[in-house]
């Protein structure tokens, strides 16, 4: 009789346990369920409808950590898993009202990108930043506001968090996105000076610069030697309008010159970011003038500030 009773006794422990286990669990995903409501709440001022929890699977490959989601009429939001910050905003159709008034300058889109992203992601305000913005579109009616805010740790040394958002000069949020590299404020000591950074920019530039200029002489080359049977039929028409435009294509058969050597007239950018474990110089090279029509280009290096490797060039014009 007493082996029985010390059995149910154990079964009854065992199933409070279960229960006690069940019902914290249960609890935690209420209370997260409304500290998301609540952050998107602040935010929004509840404009779009009501708020509900939302599927994630289509966006969990975004993300390296499990996301809550959820949505109202107008936006999807992506959360964190303790539901203490915002990944992501995204409108899932166009809203049916602005969330701000009609933003008629640079400073009054800053301050709600702000706002916004005081509410999204309160610790990321725990370490100083730097605010970039951009506005995009010439027609103050159509035009958007690109706001990037960038956690760093010291003068032009950046953690690699950011939070980006875009507003259109109509007062709708556009998009919200937050990127955090897990920063751990250990920097190693030994990494190159910024001094030396820029002359492995500029040796990397360099060699490019030879690539670029080598690759359209071949262009221009590869396109004169036409074979009799490959010569084109052109019209009187087209004849008369190469005849027009003949300074024009004169300058065009000039070598391509990049004047990469000239650094006096360059503009030189350097900050340094943390990105996958890693600390990096971030060299942009602008104001590189060239002889042709769209005058100049500008290079973005990425080197890694302990070996001095360079992981990514790139130029646009």
């Amino acid at each position: 009789m007493k082996k029985s009773r010390r059995i149910i006794l154990v079964v009854g422990i065992l199933l409070a346990l279960i229960l006690s286990y069940t019902l914290v669990a249960y609890t935690s995903d209420i209370s997260k369920t409304s500290l998301g409501k609540e952050i998107i709440s602040d935010i929004t001022q509840n404009k779009y409808g009501n708020i509900k929890v939302s599927d994630t699977s289509n966006y969990d490959e975004l993300f390296e950590e499990d996301i809550l989601g959820f949505k109202d009429d107008s936006y999807i939001y992506l959360l964190a898993s303790d539901a203490k910050c915002i990944k992501a905003i995204m409108p899932v159709q166009t809203p049916n009202k602005p969330l701000f008034d009609p933003i008629k300058s640079s400073s009054k889109a800053k301050e709600h990108a702000l706002s916004i992203a005081l509410d999204a992601s309160p610790q990321f305000f725990e370490k100083d930043y730097d605010i970039f913005i951009d506005k995009i579109g010439e027609s103050d009616k159509n035009s958007i506001y690109s706001i990037e805010i960038w956690q760093k740790i010291d003068k032009k040394v950046y953690t690699g968090t950011k939070i980006s958002i875009m507003i259109t000069a109509n007062g709708y949020l556009d998009l919200l996105v937050t990127r955090d590299t897990g920063f751990t404020n250990q920097i190693s000591k030994n990494l190159i000076s910024e001094k030396e950074a820029i002359n492995i920019a500029y040796s990397a530039v360099e060699n490019t610069v030879t690539k670029l200029e080598s690759q359209e002489s071949n262009m221009q080359t590869e396109g004169s030697e036409l074979k009799p049977e490959d010569e084109p039929v052109v019209s009187d028409a087209f004849l008369a309008g190469l005849e027009k435009s003949s300074e024009k294509e004169s300058s065009i058969q000039d070598p391509y010159n990049i004047k990469i050597y000239d650094r006096d007239a360059h503009a030189i950018n350097t900050y340094m970011e943390y990105d996958n474990g890693n600390m990096y110089w971030i060299i942009q090279i602008s104001n590189v003038q060239t002889n042709r029509k769209w005058g100049h280009l500008d290079f973005f290096t990425k080197i890694n500030a302990v070996n001095g490797d360079v992981e990514l060039i790139s130029s646009t014009r």
